[in-house]
Formats: structure tokens, sequence, C-alpha cells
């Protein structure tokens, strides 16, 4: 009897035993499934950034939003570089403007210059435009007029806009100023940059690889004035 009571009891504490190693062991597995998880989380794809993600409803919705604007407000971002130009009495220091115009904001834009209109068709040409180049990235180049001399000899100017990675992004338009000759020239870009600006466009896309992803907040655009550099950062919202 004796003998039947204390092979019961080890077979009971056998069991106990083999029980709590395995739930030791599914706790462990659980901790490192868990540890496993937090260290490697599920990525977020890259796509092109929501400024230029924008829809023909959305294009159409600005361009009214502009419309009812009754002040002339500032559209788009601007950022200044001072340029030294070489005048008749020395040097005069003109300032350069730029300015970012996203896809919606050349549509409100274009709203406020047509204040007054009836609606605009479903095909109207302006909003059809402003959509088809949403995959370009908008800049406008002006030069502040000098005081006195029409005709300066303005330095050299140079842009490179930066993608996700750094790298400077190929223009698709350019202002005349990285051609410029002669003083006739220098006259003609003066009175070409007011009052709009010239164009200066850079691709969002690099064979359908966006160049400014969901994942940026801000997009640099260098410009180089001769040979000094001055990093210009615009909100990408």
């Amino acid at each position: 009897m004796r003998i039947q009571i204390l092979g019961l009891t080890l077979f009971l504490v056998v069991l106990v035993v083999a029980t709590c190693a395995t739930n030791q062991s599914g706790n462990a597995n659980r901790t490192v499934s868990s540890f496993d998880s937090q260290a490697s989380p599920t990525p977020v794809p890259e796509t092109v950034n929501r400024v230029f993600d924008v829809t023909p409803q959305n294009v159409r919705g600005a361009f009214e939003d502009g419309r009812r604007l009754r002040t002339d407000p500032k559209f788009g971002q601007e950022q200044s570089v001072d340029v030294t130009a070489q005048v008749l009495t020395g040097t005069e220091t003109l300032k350069l403007t730029i300015t970012f115009l996203s896809p919606l904001n050349l549509a409100r834009r274009a709203g406020f210059h047509r204040r007054g209109e009836s609606p605009p068709r479903p095909d109207d040409t302006e909003l059809t435009t402003i959509f088809q180049n949403r995959s370009q990235v908008d800049f406008r180049v002006r030069l502040q007029q000098p005081r006195r001399d029409t005709q300066p000899n303005l330095p050299t100017l140079s842009y490179a806009l930066l993608d996700k990675d750094g790298n400077p992004i190929s223009l698709t338009d350019k202002p005349v100023t990285e051609t410029l000759i002669d003083n006739r020239e220098n006259h003609d870009l003066l009175q070409a940059f007011e009052p709009e600006g010239l164009p200066l466009v850079f691709p969002v896309f690099n064979n359908a690889i966006p160049n400014l992803t969901n994942r940026m907040d801000t997009m640099v655009l260098i410009v180089k004035v001769d040979s000094d550099e001055h990093r210009l950062q615009f909100r990408l919202q």
C-alpha cells in the first residue's frame, strides 16, 4: 500500500514539474515574439508627398476658395536672398524673392484673379492645366528693381532642389538668370521679373519614383549667387 501511495505521489510531482516547464517555455516564446514585433515595426511605404497628391475636385475647390477672397493675399511661401549688383555708382543690394506655389495655391490664385466671373466649366483650361502640372514643383523667381541703374551687372545665379536623399533634382524649367550675357539681357530680365516672376520648375517624380515623399515635412532649395550658397527651406503642407 505504501508503495502505491509513493508511486502516485511521484507521478503527481513529475506531472506538475512538466506543466510548469511547458508554461515557462510558452511565456518565453511569447516574450521573444513580443520583443521581435516591437523591434521590427512595419515600415511605412514611401509615396509622393501629399502636397502634390491632388484630385481635380481638390483643384476646383481651391479655385472656388480663391474666388471668395476679398483682399489680395500672398499665395504660396516666400524666401529671399540678397544679390549684390554692380551699378553705375558702385554696388547695390537687390532682393531676389523665390515663391513656392503648390498646385492648390496655384488654383486659389487663379480663382482670386477670376473673381466676379461665372463658375468655370468642367473642362476649364486653366484648372485642367493646374491639375496636369501637379507632378512639378513650381517656384516663381523675381528680382527687386534697382533704384537708379536700369542696366546693372548681376552675379551668376543657379538653383538646385534636393530630393528625399539630399541629391539635386534636375531642372525642368529655369529663369534666364543662368544665361545672362550682357547688360541688355540684364535689363530684359529685370523687366520680366515683375510682377509674377519667372518660372523655376522641378519634377516631382524621377521615373515614377517620387523625389519628394510623404516622409518629408520640408524641402530645401539651394540658391547659389556666384560662389555663395544659400539653403532655403519650404514647408510641404
